[in-house]
């Protein structure tokens, strides 16, 4: 056990190990079931309406068939401890859990770089006609190209040497504040998030529909920010 395993062992003892586990359990299995659902039914409406599917639907396949590595990890986190006190977890099951939650983080990136990208390619698509949406959108897609590979190799080298993330009995090893770079990527990721989901809306607001319409056809392309 190793320093802060052991002062985590002076914290109180969760009394309600069944609620923390299905914390965890519930909204990952909703979440991936729907993701199932909707990709499904988006390929099924392209195929009806003999439309075809586009590149945009491939990214997107991409981005939720790698967005299954964090729900699998979730689940062997969860047959590893994770909802019990680290007391109450045996040693074999705690370097598992490490392991778990360093495989976890590996997809993340790639999986919403992919979903990402899918977006620009359909405003590339619907809004073909718009230079000026053209060049926001390439410039978009190359933010996040480069947002996913530097905050992918800054996640995978936080500690050094690498293993130690994980395995702490390797002498000499150190991390970075993960605090920081985790910031820092959720910082840039939401940067990016919001200059993806406003670029249609000046587009939107000069169609010759009235305003109510306006207001509704924003609603939906800002959906996404839930």
């Amino acid at each position: 056990m190793d320093r802060r395993e052991a002062l985590a062992c002076l914290a109180d003892d969760p009394d309600d190990v069944y609620n923390r586990r299905m914390f965890g359990l519930v909204p990952t299995t909703i979440v991936l079931v729907l993701s199932i659902v909707t990709y499904g039914l988006r390929i099924y409406c392209r195929r009806k309406t003999g439309q075809g599917v586009k590149w945009d639907d491939i990214l997107m396949g991409i981005g939720t068939v790698i967005s299954f590595e964090p729900a699998i990890c979730e689940y062997l986190l969860l047959a590893n401890g994770l909802g019990h006190h680290i007391c109450h977890v045996p040693a074999d099951q705690s370097k598992r859990f490490a392991v778990i939650s360093f495989a976890l983080q590996r997809a993340n990136q790639p999986a919403l770089a992919c979903i990402k990208l899918s977006i620009l390619l359909f405003y590339l698509r619907i809004f073909s006609s718009e230079r000026w949406l053209r060049w926001a959108a390439y410039a978009n897609m190359a933010y996040t190209i480069c947002w996913a590979i530097s905050t992918w190799i800054v996640n995978l080298t936080v500690c050094t040497p690498i293993a130690f993330y994980y395995d702490h009995t390797i002498p000499g090893g150190k991390c970075k504040n993960q605090v920081i770079s985790g910031t820092a990527n959720g910082a840039l990721s939401l940067l990016g998030d919001v200059c993806i989901l406003v670029l249609p809306l000046p587009v939107i607001w000069k169609l010759k529909i009235n305003t109510r319409r306006k207001i509704a056809l924003c609603g939906v392309f800002l959906l996404g920010c839930l």
